[in-house]
């Protein structure tokens, strides 16, 4: 089960279709008018899961707006130690609000960078730590724990 959570929230493909999808039913559920949607070229992390970077544009009130990124939060979460997922796993980096140039105020235009995970492989560290408990070799004069002649 804990699988197929994790599945749902990373997928093992890029799925773009997909995930133009779950941002066009977020957006319909917060109420907020989805202009753009501008996937840039996935970004493999390193020792983890590949990044989609997304550009998304919206226009609504702010708290149509709020609403949005709460969705989009809560579309991923752990509780108790337990992935429970109802979405693709979606983390906003950026926000920008600007007076809507169609509506004006209170209507606003937000600029929001989104990174979308796909998970293509075992998630490994960059580097493994030595074990606490394991002693490092002493190297130069001043080692810990070492005392002059």
């Amino acid at each position: 089960a804990d699988v197929f959570r994790l599945a749902k929230a990373m997928p093992s493909t890029t799925d773009q279709p997909g995930l133009v999808l779950e941002i066009s039913r977020l957006a319909k559920q917060s109420g907020v008018t989805l202009r753009s949607i501008a996937p840039k070229e996935p970004v493999a992390g390193v020792g983890g899961p590949t990044l989609i970077p997304v550009t998304v544009t919206l226009g609504g009130s702010y708290s149509q707006i709020t609403k949005f990124l709460e969705r989009t939060r809560e579309l991923v979460t752990v509780r108790n130690g337990k992935i429970h997922a109802t979405g693709r796993l979606l983390s906003v980096h950026g926000v920008t609000l600007v007076e809507s140039v169609s509506g004006g105020f209170p209507k606003l235009d937000a600029t929001l960078e989104i990174d979308a995970y796909v998970y293509d492989g075992p998630i490994v560290p960059e580097e493994v730590p030595a074990p606490a408990d394991e002693e490092l070799p002493a190297t130069g004069s001043n080692a810990v724990g070492r005392s002059g002649s």
